[in-house]
């Protein structure tokens, strides 16, 4: 597909710079709320890898300062980390010392990734979504993830959905409040996932009344079975998406009708 110039916003352009990779490298430190967020993020990280036998190879596509760095390290010694910024890059590396010896640094469009088709067991894609405002381009992007990744992708996304999300919809409808970050519609997510031949497996919010972003684990069927989706990690929204798949054989996830309809589902209303 053709895909658009790359439009970003100044508040991710600027990590292109030294001072905005350093600020970036300190933005889960700052607070006790956001040290609190990034201890709740290693924890889903480090439970969703465990569906897999380590080591893995892995892409860490927009991997910033190296944040999950020692994680990736135990999992998939031979790593490979992509970022837009080459100072996040330099950060990266050095953040992970001797970890790193045997990882690859690539710097790239994530919408363009520069790899083969099914390179990697598994992809990981944390806090990049929202970044992204251009519809044509965050479908890009979610396809490219699927496209690499071999057995499974692990991503994040801003719940549309989340008591949260939901407020932050209303505030910039009616008070018109600036945009910020794009939220997603998680049905319209895993709809795009099915036909990629992927479906979620585990979905694990970092908080459900304080954050709308959510992680997902994103499985191919031969890998996970035919069983129901893991709801130990999981809201009331992802299991009413499988009762809804449950009461209509043979339609898969998102009910009848071509698949290619529900494609373009990520463009935002």
């Amino acid at each position: 597909m053709e895909v658009s110039p790359p439009k970003r916003s100044l508040a991710v352009d600027r990590y292109r710079s030294d001072f905005g990779a350093a600020a970036y490298e300190r933005k889960y430190t700052r607070t006790w709320f956001r040290r609190l967020d990034n201890a709740r993020e290693h924890r889903i990280l480090s439970r969703l890898l465990l569906r897999f036998d380590s080591p893995i190879s892995v892409l860490n596509v927009a991997c910033g300062a190296g944040r999950f760095g020692e994680i990736l390290a135990r999992w998939s010694p031979a790593a490979t980390c992509l970022d837009f910024s080459m100072n996040m890059l330099f950060l990266c590396r050095h953040n992970l010392g001797e970890a790193s010896a045997d990882m690859r640094f690539i710097q790239a469009d994530a919408v363009q990734l520069p790899f083969a088709d099914r390179s990697f067991d598994v992809v990981l894609a944390v806090r990049l979504t929202h970044h992204i405002h251009d519809p044509s381009r965050r479908q890009a992007l979610v396809e490219q993830l699927f496209r690499v990744a071999r057995r499974g992708v692990i991503m994040t996304f801003t719940d549309r959905a989340s008591p949260k999300g939901r407020l932050r919809h209303i505030r910039q409808r009616w008070f018109g409040r600036k945009r910020g970050e794009t939220m997603i519609d998680r049905e319209a997510l895993f709809a795009l996932a099915e036909t990629q031949a992927f479906r979620p497996t585990i979905i694990s919010p970092i908080s459900r009344l304080f954050s709308t972003q959510v992680y997902v684990l994103l499985e191919r069927p031969f890998q996970v079975g035919t069983g129901p989706l893991d709801r130990s990690a999981t809201g009331p929204f992802a299991a009413k998406a499988q009762r809804d798949a449950e009461r209509r054989p043979g339609s898969g996830l998102h009910g009848e009708g071509p698949r290619q309809e529900r494609h373009q589902l990520l463009a935002q209303r």
